[in-house]
C-alpha cells in the first residue's frame, strides 16, 4: 500500500509539473501580448514622424517610429533593382508641453490641407507601428477629421501594463473625464480651421482654468475646439450603420510612462459632475440646466403596496423644486384589497418637493412591462418620461435634477442611473453592454468601493443601452422611437428601445453619480429560476437580435479587446490565443454499450456556456450550420487536484416516450459520443474557486462538424480520468445540443 502511494505521489508531482508548463503556454499577458504585436506591427506600412522644432528626429521622450522598407507589394520587392521606392509619407508631431509654444510660432499657417498632425504627451512614447496605423486611419476614412487611440503603460524594467482599451467617440464620457488621453491626430485643415481665429490667450486662458481641474490643460481645450469643429457633441445621422464623427483607433498607440496621470487631472468624478462642465457644454452648445420640464415618473406595479410605498416615500424625500414632476402608477391588476391600499396611501401623499400631481391607472391585464409604459406614456403630461420600477428606492438628493439635464440634450437618448444592491454597495447595473451573445451587465455583483477599469463605474458614461428599471427620456424621442416594443413583454424591451436610439444617431448614457437602490425582480421574480421564464426570455431574445442584426457581437462603447463571456462580470483584458473559428473539429468517438460502468458522481461539476451551431456564434443567425457546432464553458472535480484528470465531452441522444400518467417525456438512448476537450484558461473560474487545486485551466471548447453524429436533441455531459489511478467518473447536466439532418462537414467543403 505505502508503495501504490508513492508511486502515485510520483505520478501527481508530473502532472503538476506538466500543469504548470501548460498554463505558462496559455497564459498571455498584457506585455506578452503587446510585444507579439509589436512583432507583426509592419504590416501596417510605414510612415516617419517629424517633430515640432526640428526638421526630423527624436524629441525628448518619445521615439520616432523608424523609417521602413517599402511593403510587401511595391516595385522595389518584386525584383527591379532600378525601381523607384515610393516616397515614405510622415505626420508631424507636437508635443503636448509645445501646443502653446506651436500657436504663437505661426507654423499653424505652413499646415498643408493633407497634412496629419499629431499631439502626443513627452512622458511616454508611440507605440511600434502608430503613426503608420494614424496615416492609414486617416488614408480609409476620407471624411475623418480627427481620431484618437487607446494606450498602455510602460514600466521602468521596458514590459507593457496597464492597457486601456477605449470606447469609441463617447461625447458625454468625454464631459466627464479626458478619457482621450496622451495621444490623438487632426488633418491640418481642420486644425487650421479651428485655430485661426483663436487668439493664444484663449488657450492659457484654459490651461489657467486647468488649475482649477476645469480642463486637463491645453491638450483638453485644444481637442475640445477640434471635436466641436468636428461635429462631435451633435446627434449623429440616423442609419443601422452608425459612422461616428470623431474617430477611434482600437490599438494601443501609446506607451504612457509608468506613474503619469492618463486623464492629465480630469478623472472620472465619483460623486459629481466636475465643474469644467460648465465652462465648455454651452461651447458645445449642451444645456447644463434642468429647465422647467414637467418630468413624468410612470411606475409599473401589481400586489405590491409595501414595495410602491417605500418607493414613493423616497422620491418624496429626495427630490425638490429645482424639478417638477408628476407620478402616474400603472397597475395591471392587484387585488381588490391592494387596490385600495394604493388608492388610499396615494390621496394622503404631500404634494411637496416639486411633485405636482399623482394618478393611479388600474387596468387588468397580464404582465406586459413594455404596454404598461406604453399606457403610461400615453396618459403622461410631461415632456420628459421617467420609468422607474416600483422595487427601486431614491437614495440621495438630486437624482432626479442631474438625469433631467442629460435628458433635455438633443444629442443623447435614454438616461439611465447606477443601480446598487440594498445595503451591501454592489453593482446591478452601471450600464449594458452589448456582448457577442447580447447584452449583459459588466461589474454586476462587484463592489462600487472601488472604481473599475479606468472608471467604468464612475462619472458619466456613453453606452449602447441601459436598464428600463430607471430610464428616462424625452417624449418626443420615445414616441420617435416607437416606444417600448410590446411582442417583447418582460425581458431586452428596454434595450431594443435603446438600440433603436442608437441606431437613430441619439447616445445613451448612464449617470455613475446617480445611484439609486434595486431590490431587482423583488415585484416579478428571477427568470433563471422557472424553465418556463427561461424559454420566454430566449424568444424575446430572438426577436431583439433579429431586429438589430447589424448588432450582433458589436458594441462601440465596449472594446473588442476587452473580455467579451458574458458569465464574467469583470472588465479586463481579453487574451484570447485561439478563436473559435480556428479549433480543429473534436475527434469523436462512439460507446455502443454506453458508459454505464462508470459512476454518476456529482463531484464531477459541468458548465455549458454555450451549445448551437458555429454559424450562429459567428453570425448571430441560425442557418443549416455549414460549419458544425461549438461548445464551451467549464468543468472540474470537486476535493481533487485538476491537474491529474483529462476530460472528455458526453453526448447521448434523447428520445421521447409516455409515461405511465400519459405525459410525455425524454429519456436518454444507451449509445453515448465522446469527445476530447483541451484546456482553456478560465481566471473567471480560479478567482471563484480559489479553495480548490489547479482551476486555472478548467475551461474547455470543442467544435463538433455537421454531420458527425446522427440528428435528434443531445444532453450534454462530461467524463474525467484521472491519469494517476483507475478512477473514472462521469456527470451530465441539463443543457442540449440540437443537430438537424443535413451533410456533413468534410461533405460541405
Amino acid at each position: 500500500m505505502a508503495i501504490k502511494e508513492k508511486v502515485r505521489k510520483v505520478l501527481v508531482n508530473r502532472q503538476d509539473k506538466q500543469y504548470e508548463r501548460r498554463l505558462a503556454e496559455l497564459t498571455l499577458d498584457h506585455d506578452a501580448w503587446e510585444k507579439k504585436r509589436e512583432m507583426t506591427d509592419g504590416l501596417a506600412g510605414a510612415c516617419n514622424v517629424r517633430y515640432f522644432g526640428e526638421t526630423r528626429g527624436t524629441q525628448a521622450g518619445i521615439s520616432e517610429v523608424p523609417e521602413e522598407t517599402a511593403p510587401a507589394g511595391s516595385p522595389s520587392r518584386e525584383g527591379e533593382a532600378d525601381a523607384v521606392p515610393e516616397e515614405i509619407p510622415e505626420i508631424f508631431c507636437v508635443l503636448y508641453s509645445d501646443i502653446e509654444r506651436f500657436i504663437e510660432s505661426g507654423e499653424l499657417l505652413n499646415c498643408e490641407d493633407g497634412e496629419i498632425v499629431l499631439f502626443a504627451r513627452k512622458e511616454g512614447r508611440l507605440s511600434s507601428g502608430a503613426a503608420a496605423l494614424i496615416y492609414t486611419w486617416f488614408i480609409e476614412h476620407p471624411t475623418g477629421r480627427l481620431v484618437y487611440g487607446d494606450e498602455d503603460v510602460v514600466l521602468e524594467d521596458g514590459g507593457y501594463d496597464g492597457p486601456y482599451f477605449k470606447p469609441d467617440w463617447s461625447p458625454d464620457t468625454y464631459a466627464s473625464a479626458f478619457y482621450i488621453g496622451s495621444l490623438f491626430a487632426v488633418r491640418g485643415s481642420v486644425l487650421k480651421n479651428a485655430l485661426m481665429h483663436a487668439q493664444p490667450e484663449e488657450l492659457t486662458a484654459a490651461q489657467k482654468r486647468a488649475r482649477g481641474k476645469l480642463l486637463a490643460g491645453l491638450p483638453d481645450a485644444l481637442f475640445l475646439k477640434l471635436a466641436i469643429a468636428s461635429g462631435g457633441f451633435k446627434r449623429r445621422h440616423p442609419g443601422k450603420q452608425q459612422e461616428f464623427p470623431i474617430g477611434h483607433i482600437d490599438e494601443i498607440l501609446f506607451h504612457l510612462e509608468e506613474g503619469c496621470d492618463l486623464f492629465l487631472g480630469r478623472r472620472f468624478p465619483r460623486d459629481a459632475v466636475l465643474p469644467s462642465a460648465q465652462f465648455f457644454l454651452p461651447m458645445a452648445g449642451w444645456n447644463t440646466q434642468a429647465g422647467e420640464d414637467l418630468v413624468t415618473i410612470i411606475i409599473p406595479t401589481k400586489d405590491h403596496p409595501d414595495i410602491l410605498r417605500a418607493c414613493l416615500q423616497s422620491i418624496r424625500d429626495t427630490c425638490d423644486d429645482a424639478v417638477p414632476f408628476e407620478i402616474l402608477i400603472v397597475d395591471n391588476g392587484s387585488t381588490g384589497y391592494n387596490k385600495l391600499l394604493i388608492a388610499n396611501f396615494i390621496t394622503k401623499y404631500e404634494h411637496t418637493n416639486g411633485l405636482r400631481d399623482i394618478r393611479y391607472i388600474h387596468k387588468p391585464m397580464p404582465f406586459n412591462f413594455s404596454r404598461m409604459c406604453n399606457l403610461g406614456a400615453s396618459h403622461a403630461k410631461g415632456s420628459l418620461l421617467l420609468f422607474l420600477n416600483d422595487d427601486i428606492t431614491a437614495r440621495s438628493p438630486g437624482w432626479l435634477y442631474e438625469m433631467a439635464v442629460l435628458a433635455r440634450r438633443s444629442h443623447v437618448g435614454a438616461v439611465g442611473a447606477k443601480l446598487l444592491y440594498p445595503e451591501i454597495e454592489e453593482i446591478q447595473h452601471a450600464g449594458v453592454t452589448n456582448v457577442r451573445l447580447g447584452p449583459m451587465h459588466k461589474l454586476q455583483h462587484m463592489t462600487d468601493q472601488v472604481s473599475h477599469y479606468y472608471g467604468f463605474n464612475r462619472g458619466i458614461h456613453d453606452l449602447l443601452a441601459v436598464t428600463g428599471a430607471c430610464l428616462m427620456i424625452e417624449k418626443t424621442k420615445y414616441e420617435e422611437a416607437g416606444g417600448l416594443p410590446e411582442d417583447m413583454a418582460v425581458a431586452f424591451n428596454d434595450v431594443d428601445l435603446c438600440y433603436t436610439l442608437y441606431e437613430a444617431g441619439y447616445y445613451n448614457v448612464v449617470c455613475n453619480h446617480v445611484c439609486l437602490w434595486h431590490h431587482e425582480s423583488l415585484s416579478r421574480g428571477l427568470d433563471t429560476l422557472d424553465l418556463e421564464k427561461m424559454k420566454r426570455l430566449a424568444g424575446e431574445h430572438r426577436i431583439l437580435m433579429g431586429r438589430h442584426e447589424e448588432l450582433y457581437h458589436v458594441d462601440p462603447f465596449y472594446s473588442i479587446h476587452l473580455n467579451e463571456d458574458e458569465h464574467v462580470s469583470e472588465i479586463a483584458p481579453l487574451y484570447e490565443v485561439q478563436e473559435a473559428e480556428e479549433l480543429p473539429l473534436g475527434n469523436l468517438s462512439h460507446h455502443a454499450e454506453g458508459l454505464a460502468e462508470y459512476p454518476v458522481d456529482a463531484v464531477v461539476r459541468i458548465g455549458v456556456e454555450y451549445a448551437d451551431s458555429m454559424e450562429y456564434w459567428v453570425t448571430g443567425k441560425h442557418g443549416d450550420a455549414p460549419d458544425g457546432y461549438y461548445i464551451k464553458g467549464y468543468a472540474f472535480v470537486i476535493g481533487a487536484d485538476n491537474a491529474c484528470y483529462d476530460r472528455r465531452l458526453l453526448l447521448r441522444r434523447l428520445k421521447e416516450q409516455q409515461a405511465a400518467d400519459g405525459t410525455a417525456v425524454e429519456v436518454p438512448e444507451v449509445p453515448v459520443w465522446s469527445v476530447p476537450v483541451g484546456d482553456w484558461y478560465r481566471p473567471d473560474i480560479r478567482e471563484k474557486l480559489s479553495d480548490q487545486t489547479h482551476v486555472d485551466l478548467t475551461g474547455y471548447r470543442v467544435r463538433i462538424g455537421r454531420g458527425d453524429l446522427p440528428a435528434g436533441i443531445y444532453q450534454l455531459g462530461m467524463l474525467v480520468i484521472d491519469r494517476t489511478s483507475r478512477q473514472r467518473l462521469v456527470n451530465w447536466v441539463a443543457n442540449r445540443l440540437t443537430i438537424p439532418e443535413g451533410p456533413s462537414t468534410q461533405e460541405q467543403a
